[in-house]
C-alpha cells in the first residue's frame, strides 16, 4: 500500500506509542489509552494520555480504498467540534493504520445501559448532543460511521463526545466490517447501501434503550440472519 500524504513516521511507527490499557472495542478492534512518545519528549517531564486506534489493513481493500481513507482522515482533522474526539495524526504501520486521538475522561454509553437510571431529560441531551455530531460529519461528507453506544462518550458533567473512527471511513462497507458492531443498530439496508439514515436508525435504537433501560431487541432478528447467511456464504 502506498503511504499517502499526512504521514509521517517510515520505520517502527508502532514502538513510538507506549500502550497502557484497552478502553474498549470498536468495530475496528480494541481502542487502547496510550502515551505518544515523541510528544512527550518534547513536552519533557509531562505525561500525556491520548487515545490510540488501530486499523487493520486487512480491513482495507486496496490502494484507492486506503487513499480515500486517509482523505476522510484528513477532512475530519479539519473538523473541530465540540461533540467529536479530535484527530491528531495518523501513521502507517506495517499491519495497520494508527491514528492519535484526544482521550477524555468518560465512559462509553454501553457503560450505563441498564446500569444506571437516566431521567428523561438527561436521555434527550445526550441524544441532541450526538445528533449534533452526526449533523457535523454528514455535512462534510463521512457517512456513515457505524453508531452505536461504544462509540459515544459520556462525561462526568453529561456531555457527549463521539468516537468518529468507523467503517463509514471506507468505500465498500463489505459484510465482514459489520463483526464489531451489535446487529440491532443496523439499518435494514446496511447490507446492501449506507447512508446517513443508517446513523439515524441507530441512533433511535439507542434512544429507545435508554428510555427501556434495557438492549431494545435480542441479537436473532432479521438482520443477524441475513448477516449470518452472508458470512457463511
Amino acid at each position: 500500500m502506498n503511504n499517502s500524504a499526512q504521514k509521517n513516521e517510515t520505520t517502527q511507527p508502532e514502538s513510538r506509542f507506549e500502550t497502557v490499557l484497552a478502553l474498549r472495542n470498536l468495530d475496528f478492534g480494541p481502542v487502547f489509552l496510550a502515551y505518544d512518545l515523541k510528544t512527550q519528549a518534547s513536552l519533557r517531564s509531562l505525561r500525556v494520555h491520548i487515545q490510540l486506534s488501530k486499523v487493520p489493513h486487512d480491513l482495507i481493500h486496496g490502494d484507492s480504498e486506503l487513499a480515500l481513507f486517509n482523505q476522510n482522515i484528513a477532512t475530519l482533522r479539519e473538523l473541530e467540534h465540540p461533540r467529536l474526539l479530535r484527530i491528531f495524526e495518523s501513521i502507517t504501520d506495517n499491519s495497520c493504520e494508527l491514528l492519535s486521538l484526544e482521550h477524555i475522561e468518560a465512559v462509553p454509553l454501553s457503560a450505563l445501559l441498564g446500569r444506571c437510571t437516566l431521567t428523561v431529560s438527561e436521555i434527550v441531551a445526550i441524544l441532541l448532543e450526538t445528533a449534533t455530531a452526526l449533523e457535523a460529519l454528514h455535512k462534510i461528507g463521512v457517512v456513515p460511521f457505524g453508531l452505536f453506544p461504544e462509540r459515544i462518550l459520556v462525561q462526568r458533567c453529561g456531555s457527549v463526545k463521539i468516537d468518529p473512527i468507523g467503517v463509514g471511513l471506507l468505500k465498500n462497507v463489505s459484510v465482514d466490517r459489520f463483526k464489531g458492531i451489535p446487529h440491532r443498530y443496523l439499518a435494514p439496508e446496511c447490507t446492501d447501501e449506507l447512508t446517513k439514515y443508517s446513523d439515524q436508525f441507530a441512533l433511535g435504537v439507542i434512544g429507545a434503550e435508554l428510555l427501556l433501560g434495557r438492549s431494545l431487541v435480542p441479537e436473532r432478528g432479521l438482520i443477524s440472519r441475513k448477516i449470518n447467511e452472508l458470512w457463511s456464504a
